[in-house]
């Protein structure tokens, strides 16, 4: 999913239905967030590639904290793609 000017869809968008999705435990819909070609960079891990690698990321991760709040930092795309920095 591109954030790009003519998107409806924005960072802002998407980082909130990141955390309501892992407030809510709902891991399948924090997959569908991603891509297969999707990239995640967690500080000081590996890098997680592909909508498989992600999912089993969050799984784990969302067993780590509740109440979670998506910061959004940075964010930058085009038609194709697109990247969005922030902190949980």
């Amino acid at each position: 999913m591109a954030l790009d000017a003519t998107s409806s869809v924005t960072a802002q968008d998407l980082s909130e239905r990141l955390a309501r999705h892992l407030n809510r435990d709902d891991i399948p819909a924090v997959s569908a967030l991603y891509n297969d070609n999707a990239i995640l960079l967690p500080p000081g891990q590996k890098t997680i590639k592909g909508r498989y690698e992600t999912e089993a990321f969050w799984r784990v991760a969302s067993n780590l904290r509740r109440d979670i709040v998506v910061h959004t930092q940075e964010t930058s795309g085009s038609e194709t793609k697109s990247w969005l920095s922030g902190e949980l």
